[in-house]
């Protein structure tokens, strides 16, 4: 349960996402989802929403774009 003072995820003033969650990338050549990356910082926009910076886990390397949260989705662990 968030703290009476807390906002919801997804509202405008709080992401759903938070830093060092790993998360897939949509790409944007065939709309296929790549795993491997993690949120390194949850940026607001003046009055856009939020941008996330995104780090690829395997080198720890921050990508040099920012991205939208419509192209990060938590990561999907396979069940079993």
């Amino acid at each position: 349960m968030l703290p009476s003072n807390a906002s919801p995820p997804n509202s405008p003033t709080e992401p759903a996402a938070l830093p060092g969650e790993q998360v897939e990338i949509r790409c944007s050549f065939d709309g296929s989802w790549t795993s491997g990356f993690e949120i390194a910082e949850v940026l607001a926009t003046d009055g856009s929403g939020h941008k996330l910076q995104i780090k690829r886990v395997s080198d720890g390397e921050i990508l040099p774009s920012l991205f939208p949260p419509d192209v990060v989705r938590g990561r999907r662990f396979p069940s079993g």
